[in-house]
């Protein structure tokens, strides 16, 4: 919970003191008492679908513009919540617009980066989406320019602002684009540039640089054609890539993923030159987990600092 005031999906009570749960999917709110009821009236995300989806309005914002009217209605002047917010395509309306709205959602503005849930193919789901979810295959939905985004972060990163990162994304892509490397391998989160191929992907890395060589590392060994476009969110400390490439030194307490898709969506492509170096040393090194040989990658990282300048002198 943030700063901001929240109110329960189901009964409208405020949220004192973030007592309550909220889904990082699909947004809503309930208070202790209201979580089973909330469960059973309220649908979340879909994940996967046979055919297209409709916007799916959900309870609980307050203070918000209706897209349809194009007025704000705000709490002090109503009883109860007023606004209602599309999971899918993140625009609000008033319970009085809802009716104008239109049913079958255009996935809003960022709809070239969602993969949208009737394209999804899952050969097995269980009940923890993060755990058992296996990906058989990805259709194209034959939208213009539409080129995936794929979020990566371990949750425990960055003083555990890796899970406030793959929270708020999964708010906006379809949660399966989220993969929480605590619990996945970088091979799966790299399966979607095979699924969705001769499509690009890209790909936001949220961590530091040991996490973003762990996760070029796999793309060199898996050869993927195309080898998806990576973007950077530097998370704790380390982060030299990152800042040489303009993404950063560090990120803010508060991820702001609507101006993050922007950032990333705007990004001219670069090339990363790496070279995969072996050493044969000319004795036995005494070293016996190594063995003889000393296999190393290593990235091309220009960094101007005062080292380097006394380097050059």
């Amino acid at each position: 919970m943030s700063s901001k005031a929240w109110y329960c999906s189901i009964c409208e009570s405020l949220l004192l003191n973030g007592i309550g749960v909220y889904c990082d999917c699909c947004g809503v709110c309930a208070d202790t008492d209201c979580i089973k009821k909330a469960n059973k009236r309220l649908q979340c995300k879909v994940i996967t679908s046979k055919s297209e989806v409709f916007c799916s309005m959900e309870p609980g914002l307050v203070d918000f513009q209706c897209c349809w009217c194009q007025r704000t209605v705000h709490t002090e002047c109503l009883k109860g919540l007023v606004d209602f917010q599309c999971c899918w395509c993140q625009r609000t309306v008033h319970t009085e617009c809802l009716k104008g709205l239109e049913k079958e959602c255009d996935f809003g503005p960022y709809k070239n980066i969602i993969v949208p849930p009737w394209c999804v193919q899952v050969a097995r789901m269980k009940s923890s989406i993060h755990r058992h979810l296996l990906l058989r295959g990805v259709q194209d939905p034959g939208w213009e320019n539409w080129c995936p985004l794929v979020v990566v972060a371990n949750r425990k990163s960055g003083n555990n602002d890796g899970g406030v990162v793959l929270s708020e994304f999964r708010k906006y892509l379809n949660p399966v684009q989220v993969l929480d490397l605590a619990e996945r391998t970088p091979a799966a989160a790299l399966q979607w540039s095979v699924l969705v191929a001769p499509k690009p992907i890209k790909l936001l890395i949220a961590g530091g640089d040991g996490t973003v060589s762990w996760i070029l590392s796999a793309v060199h060994k898996m050869d993927l054609d195309p080898q998806p476009a990576v973007s950077l969110l530097p998370l704790g400390t380390g982060n030299d890539l990152s800042r040489v490439l303009g993404w950063g030194k560090q990120s803010h307490s508060e991820i702001d993923a609507d101006k993050l898709i922007e950032e990333i969506t705007n990004a001219k492509t670069t090339f990363l030159d790496r070279w995969k170096v072996d050493i044969t040393p000319y004795r036995h090194l005494e070293l016996t987990n190594l063995g003889n040989n000393v296999l190393l990658l290593l990235r091309n990282l220009l960094i101007f600092n005062a080292v380097s300048h006394i380097g050059i002198t």
